[in-house]
């Protein structure tokens, strides 16, 4: 950090202090010492077991680095401005006229709760985030919930996070989830700092929206008894719930929809295997519709209130559950597991419009 707090409560930038004080970070309170980069920059970090977030050398050159770049292409940009209105300190902030966006350069790896707070308060001040992530999350290459909070998609490049590690933006581009495990699948795109292209970069970014769950199953590869077999015994606490609830309703998860029982087994959305937020919603739309037609409406409402604990903190969750739940609908069609009160094209139309209360499903069987 390049601002502290003195004792008397100013703010003043790191080329101002003096030797003998005593400074505090503005964010936390707690003291801070003075460091020095490689190439000469004075900057503050937390005192070492006080704070989780110990900025490192790397992280502040990384800093400079960027801001330096930012400049060199024509962006007004701030490193480390202090913004009161909200009591934090966005690593830079670039000012477009009226308009202030701000690049988060996370080297430490943080809990997701940190990331999503820091990003709804700089909202609250009017400001966009984008997040760069250094070299501790470019290597995991598992999906986290701070993936699925940060990926965006865009129609050339996919799902896509960036990096910026030793002098490069680093792209991970096509991300995908493997069929049988939370491992992603990306393709990598490096490109150096000095050849970057910031213009284009926030172009693309604006072109963007949150991540976009894959949803299709890959029909190339079966379900098979040692899959069952694994799903029960690899079950986390949130599974185990559903095969209780399963259990209960005495169902098996042969009794669920064969579309259920297939590849991959997660997607980027859930923290809960595809089958578990399926069959949630597969129960529920039985018991609604044991007397009755269900109105797609109240089912809607309904199965979102069990689907959100079961979702990772992404930026848009209703409009994520909404595309699942589409897709599930889908699936049971096709699989002749419910009918609907209209035909599926005047259902796509009712379904544009967001006009869901006239749309009734019944379940087959």
């Amino acid at each position: 950090m390049n601002i502290v707090r003195t004792k008397t409560g100013e703010l003043i930038h790191a080329t101002q202090i003096k030797e003998d004080e005593v400074y505090f970070c503005p964010e936390c309170g707690e003291e801070v010492k003075k460091k020095v980069s490689r190439n000469g920059v004075v900057f503050f970090s937390h005192m070492p077991k006080k704070h989780r977030q110990e900025e490192t050398i790397a992280h502040q050159e990384g800093k400079h680095l960027i801001l330096e770049s930012l400049k060199s292409h024509g962006f007004h940009a701030e490193l480390e401005p202090y913004v009161s209105s909200i009591e934090q300190i966005p690593d830079i902030v670039v000012t477009e006229g009226k308009r202030a966006w701000c690049i988060e350069y996370q080297c430490s790896v943080i809990p997701t709760e940190e990331i999503v707070e820091r990003t709804r308060h700089l909202g609250e001040a009017g400001m966009s985030v984008d997040w760069v992530l250094g070299e501790n999350y470019e290597t995991q290459h598992k999906l986290t919930d701070t993936f699925s909070y940060l990926m965006k998609y865009h129609p050339q490049l996919g799902n896509f996070l960036i990096f910026f590690v030793n002098g490069e933006m680093i792209f991970h581009t096509q991300i995908k989830v493997k069929p049988r495990s939370q491992q992603m699948t990306f393709q990598v795109v490096r490109v150096p700092l000095l050849s970057f292209s910031w213009k284009k970069w926030r172009k693309m970014v604006e072109d963007s929206v949150p991540v976009k769950a894959h949803l299709k199953p890959v029909d190339t590869i079966e379900w098979t008894p040692r899959d069952t077999m694994l799903f029960k015994k690899l079950a986390s606490p949130l599974t185990r719930a559903f095969l209780v609830k399963l259990y209960r309703c005495r169902q098996t998860l042969e009794d669920l929809p064969s579309s259920f029982l297939t590849f991959p087994i997660y997607t980027e959305t859930f923290k809960v295997p595809n089958l578990v937020w399926k069959g949630h919603a597969w129960i529920l739309l039985e018991q609604m519709a044991f007397s009755r037609d269900v109105e797609m409406m109240d089912f809607e409402k309904r199965v979102e209130e069990v689907w959100r604990p079961l979702m990772r903190p992404v930026p848009n969750p209703k409009s994520q559950m909404e595309a699942c739940l589409w897709e599930l609908l889908d699936e049971l069609l096709a699989d002749k597991k419910i009918k609907l009160g209209y035909p599926k094209s005047k259902m796509n139309r009712l379904q544009k419009k967001g006009d869901f209360g006239k749309i009734l499903v019944s379940v087959e069987g």
